[in-house]
C-alpha cells in the first residue's frame, strides 16, 4: 500500500508473488499514480479551504477519501 495498511485496495501495488517490486512500482506509477495524485490534490484542497487552516492527520484524510471515491 502506498500510505498505510487498510488503504483502499485500488491503490495497491500488487502481489510480490506475481512480479518483482520494481515491476510493481513501475506498473503502479503508470496505472495508479495519476488517480492517487488527484486524490491527494482533492484532499489538500478540501482541508485547506477553511479560513483558519486546521491541523489534520494527513494519512487518515487521504485514506478516508480513497474509500469514498
Amino acid at each position: 500500500m502506498p500510505i498505510q495498511h487498510g488503504f483502499a485496495r485500488k491503490y495497491a501495488l500488487g502481489n510480490l508473488k506475481e512480479a518483482s517490486l520494481p515491476e510493481l512500482a513501475t506498473d503502479w506509477r503508470r496505472k495508479c499514480y495519476p488517480s492517487f495524485l488527484e486524490l491527494c490534490r482533492s484532499v489538500y484542497e478540501e482541508v485547506t479551504a477553511p479560513a483558519e487552516l486546521p491541523i489534520i492527520k494527513w494519512y487518515e484524510a487521504i485514506a478516508r477519501q480513497a474509500e469514498a471515491v
